[in-house]
This record gives C-alpha cells, sequence and structure tokens, in this order.
C-alpha cells in the first residue's frame, strides 16, 4: 500500500513537492574516531543503525568500513582489527532478563582492500562493500539469525527437547547450541526426517498452547492427583506469603506500572506506523519504559520522601507511636534519606520475590490441570514429549559430524568457563533461599505423600501396565524414521463439560480431600498411571552411544 501510494504521487500531474535532507559534514566525525584509533582506544559501534525486533540482522552501515580502511590507509602500521560482539537476548521485552554477549574472531583489514580504498571512485566503493561483507559473516557468528519469528520459535523448541550430555547447560552454551541448530536447520530442513520431525513439534506446540503451558512444565503434570492436590496448595500458600512482602513496593510503583505502560504503546504504534523493518516494535516498547522510569521513579522517591517528612512532623495523635517519636528526634535532611533509602528496598525487594512468586503462578495451572483433567492427558503430552526428544536427539547425533567434525569432542565448558555466577546483592541471597527453602518443603511433601498412597494400595497395578510399551526394537527399516504415536487428542467434550461446570467449593473440597487422603480412589489409579509412567521411562533409557550430542561437556 505504501509503494502504491508513493507511485501516485509520483505521477500526478501537478507534480509533488519533496523536502531535501541538509548535507552532514562527516569529516569532523571521522576526524576524531582516527585519532582515537591512533591512540590505541576503541570504538564501538552498532553497523544496523538502529533498533529492531527482527529475527535477523538489518543490512550494515558502511561507516564501519569506512572508519577501518580510512584509519588504516592513512596508518599502515595501525594493526587495526574488528571485534565482531554479538548481543543475545532470551526475552527482549522482558525485564531484567538474560543476555549473553559473544565474542567472535578479530578481523583483520586486509592490505588488498586498503590499496583498493586508496584509489577512491569505483575501486573505493567496491572495497567497503567486501569488507563490510566480511564484517557481517563475522557478526552472524556471534548472532542469532533466522528468517522469520515461526523458525525462530521452532529452533528453539528443537534446542529444548534436545538431550545433550551434560543436562545443566549455562546460558552461553545455550546460545552456542541455538546456533549450531540453526545452522544445521538451514542445511538439511528439506530432508525428509526433518520435515517431519518439524510436523511433529508444530503438533506438539499446539498442544501446549491448548493446555496453556510451557514446555518445561509438561514433566510437572507427571504426578498423580493426590500429590498435585499437595503441591497446589503448598504453592499457593508460598504465593500468599511472596504476595505480601512483594506488596508494599508493588503500591508504591504501580504509578510507575501504569504510565510506562501507556506511553510505551503508544509510542510502539507510531514507530510501527513510520518503519518498514519492526515486527511489533518490542524494542520500542522496552527503550520507552526505561527512559520514563529513569524520570518517573526518582521523582516519586523524592515526593514519597517530603510525605514521609511532613507525616512525621506532623503526625497526628493517632499515629505518635514509639517509632514515630525516635523518628522525629532526627533531622529533617536524615529523615528524607531514610524514605528515599526504604521506597528503593521496598522496590528492589518486590522485584526480586516477584519474579519468584511468578514463577510459581506458572506452575500452579499444570497442577490443576492435573487435578481436574486428571493423567490421562498429561501422561500422554508427557510421553509424546519424550519420544519426540529421543528422536530429535537420534538425528541431530546422526547428521550433526557432518556438518561439525568435532562433534563428539567438542568441551564448551572448557572454552566458555564454569558458568558460575555469584550473587552480591543479600536480598537477590535471601530470596534464592526463600525459593530453596520451598522446593526442599516440596520434596519432603512429596514423599510423604508417596509413602501414603504406597501403604495403602492394595491391588496389583497390572491394567496400567498392560499398555504396549514405546520402547524396544523398532522393526522399521534402517534409514525409515518412524512416526509419532501421538497426535493431537485435546480433552474431550465431557471432560471439558466437567471442568467448565465444576464450582470452586468442590475444587477445594478434591484438592484438600487429596492432601489429607480422604479422596476418592480416582487418586489410586491416577498414581498408578504414574508407575506406567516411570516404567516407561526405564524402558526408554538411552545408550552411551545415543546420548552423544552435538556438544561433549564436562
Amino acid at each position: 500500500m505504501r509503494e502504491l501510494a508513493a507511485l501516485e504521487l509520483l505521477t500526478q500531474a501537478g507534480g509533488t513537492a519533496y523536502k531535501v535532507a541538509p548535507h552532514v559534514n562527516q569529516d569532523d566525525m571521522y576526524r576524531a574516531v582516527y585519532d582515537r584509533l591512533n591512540k590505541g582506544e576503541c570504538i564501538g559501534i552498532f553497523p544496523e543503525g538502529g533498533s529492531h525486533d527482527r529475527t535477523e540482522m538489518l543490512p550494515l552501515k558502511a561507516g564501519a568500513t569506512i572508519m577501518a580502511l580510512g584509519a588504516t590507509a592513512a596508518n599502515p602500521e595501525l594493526g587495526l582489527k574488528i571485534v565482531p560482539t554479538g548481543l543475545n537476548y532470551f526475552h527482549p521485552s522482558k525485564f531484567r532478563s538474560r543476555a549473553v554477549i559473544d565474542f567472535g574472531q578479530p578481523i583483520d583489514v586486509p592490505a588488498e582492500l586498503v590499496e583498493k580504498y586508496r584509489q577512491g571512485g569505483d575501486a573505493k566503493r567496491q572495497a567497503c562493500d567486501d569488507f563490510l561483507s566480511i564484517v557481517a559473516d563475522g557478526l552472524k557468528q556471534v548472532t542469532l539469525n533466522t528468517p522469520d519469528l515461526e523458525t525462530l520459535k521452532l529452533i528453539q523448541a528443537g534446542r529444548r527437547l534436545y538431550q545433550p550430555t551434560q543436562h545443566s547447560l549455562t546460558m552461553a552454551q545455550q546460545v552456542e547450541l541455538t546456533r549450531r541448530f540453526i545452522k544445521g536447520y538451514t542445511v538439511y530442513r528439506d530432508l525428509p526426517a526433518v520435515a517431519e520431525l518439524r510436523d511433529r513439534m508444530a503438533d506438539y506446540n499446539m498442544q501446549l498452547r491448548y493446555y496453556g503451558i510451557r514446555d518445561h512444565q509438561v514433566e510437572t503434570m507427571r504426578v498423580g492427583r493426590a500429590e498435585a492436590g499437595a503441591l497446589f496448595v503448598w504453592r499457593v500458600v508460598w504465593l500468599l506469603i511472596m504476595g505480601l512482602i512483594a506488596l508494599p513496593g508493588t503500591v508504591i510503583n504501580a504509578p510507575v506500572f501504569v504510565v510506562t505502560s501507556v506511553f510505551s504503546k503508544r509510542k510502539a504504534r507510531a514507530a510501527l506506523a513510520a518503519s518498514t523493518v519492526k515486527v511489533r516494535a518490542l524494542d520500542v516498547i522496552a527503550t520507552w519504559k526505561i527512559l520514563i522510569a529513569l524520570v518517573l521513579v526518582p521523582f516519586l522517591y523524592t515526593v514519597y520522601s517530603v510525605l514521609a517528612v511532613v507525616f512525621v512532623r506532623r503526625a497526628p495523635t493517632w499515629a505518635q507511636t514509639d517509632v514515630i517519636k525516635q523518628v522525629s528526634t532526627m533531622s529533617t535532611v536524615a529523615i528524607y534519606l531514610w524514605a528515599w533509602a526504604l521506597a528503593s528496598f521496598m522496590s528492589y525487594t518486590a522485584l526480586v520475590f516477584g519474579e519468584q512468586a511468578v514463577d510459581i503462578v506458572k506452575s500452579i495451572r499444570p497442577l490443576f490441570l492435573t487435578l481436574v483433567v486428571g493423567s490421562e492427558h498429561t501422561e500422554l503430552l508427557a510421553r509424546q514429549r519424550q519420544e519426540l526428544s529421543d528422536d530429535i536427539t537420534e538425528l541431530v547425533n546422526e547428521l550433526g559430524p557432518q556438518i561439525y567434525p568435532e562433534f563428539s569432542t567438542t568441551r564448551i565448558s572448557e572454552q566458555l568457563g564454569d558458568g558460575l555466577t555469584t550473587h552480591s546483592n543479600l536480598i537477590n541471597e535471601s530470596a534464592d533461599a526463600f525459593h530453596r527453602k520451598m522446593r526442599m518443603g516440596e520434596q519432603a511433601l512429596r514423599k510423604r505423600i508417596n509413602s501414603t498412597i504406597g501403604s495403602r494400595q492394595t491391588s496389583p497395578q497390572s491394567e496400567s501396565t498392560e499398555e504396549t510399551p514405546l520402547a524396544g526394537p523398532s522393526e522399521d527399516k534402517p534409514n525409515q524414521r518412524r512416526g509419532s504415536k501421538y497426535a493431537f487428542n485435546p480433552p474431550t467434550p465431557r471432560t471439558m463439560e466437567t471442568l467448565n461446570s465444576i464450582s470452586p467449593m468442590e475444587f477445594l473440597s478434591t484438592v484438600t480431600g487429596a492432601v489429607l487422603g480422604t479422596g476418592s480412589p480416582s487418586a489410586e489409579s491416577s498414581d498408578g498411571k504414574h508407575e506406567a509412567g516411570s516404567q516407561f521411562e526405564q524402558t526408554r533409557r538411552s545408550t552411551p552411544e545415543q546420548k552423544k550430542g552435538l556438544f561433549y561437556f564436562t
């Protein structure tokens, strides 16, 4: 539509008015850059020339190559090198999300391109284009580039389902693994085996969206109703405690949340209308949230501190407590500073414990589904994930050595370090310890529930183990990969009708009965299915040869 509108303006009979961009003399800028480089200093530059939320790099601007070739042409002994640096985000639009900075191999400035640059004219432009291609290739080695968002989601799903030798990967290792998956998918995407796995992964992701859960939550659903009910109540209690801790900081920062949300979305709509490269303008939203918060947060804390001083100095009779009387003996400046520090402390406490609370909220839905729907669907989804994970691992182990000769000997942990991090902030450590105690309590509760259920089981679980095993030697042809045994099976209309008609009191009664052990035999039968799932895991255990992955982590 924009092209048609532009064509109409350019071809109208009366002509079209246009603006001329003023000439910008950049000689002073390049001269300053050359002076810095000749002094042995560094220059940081973003060669794309702007921010965006696409899954691939934009075409690079030529400024970086002009700087490098021009400085080397003026000083052949400079020894200039370009270091490609990649910024890889896990959740770019999420506050305090993780990011990995990758540094690639330094790029030398080729002498033949410097000579062509000195010639000027077309030779100079060709030298800049050739060197720009070299720089772009270097950046692609340290960034994640896919043609569209759907491909990136597919690659990330495959990376999560892949089973490396080392199951606990650092952030840098996860990024490197994703980058290698992208390269492998680009090379083998047309193979029938890859296309078949792609369809199965799309089916699996469809089921995850249907249930409203994430991939890492599937294993959480492999529990019986009794254990799910106990964990549900346990986590709700912890959620209430964390909510109380985070409530004061959330209240004092509520104006920041509202103002930043409204203004950032307005700016994003304007940016989308004026840009041809942005997809959802998430970068604009994040940028404006930070800019507004940098101004609004200090202003709010100043207002809160002034109000605290006024309250202490003019406290009414009903507020004349011992604490207020003791604080009133302090100077006005001291009260102001203590109020500012208290507001900052409350805000950061709310931020840290709020993040922990969000994780608990996300973990409640799988437990709720297990309680209401039962393990008949959740166990099927978990088995489908395990089969899909095994097949992806097998395919990667088969095709990986064709791209990476060091397939089974690359020691990523030696190259990237041990990935250990330290928490210097006391509040952050407290939140982690708080979360660990919750996990320890959950484990103790799991053992107690399982032991109680085991002591009450009176009949053998032969019925649950009569299912056709999924493991064992395959009778298919050597080069023919088996298809998925699990198609998309959403809950039946009867199950959804039951889920929609259940009342809060009935649900509370079900949870209470599951926790106290007064529930119906459904808990016993669901535990039998859980035992069948355990047997499935044992029969699907991979051999050491199958566990060799894209990396050999030490």
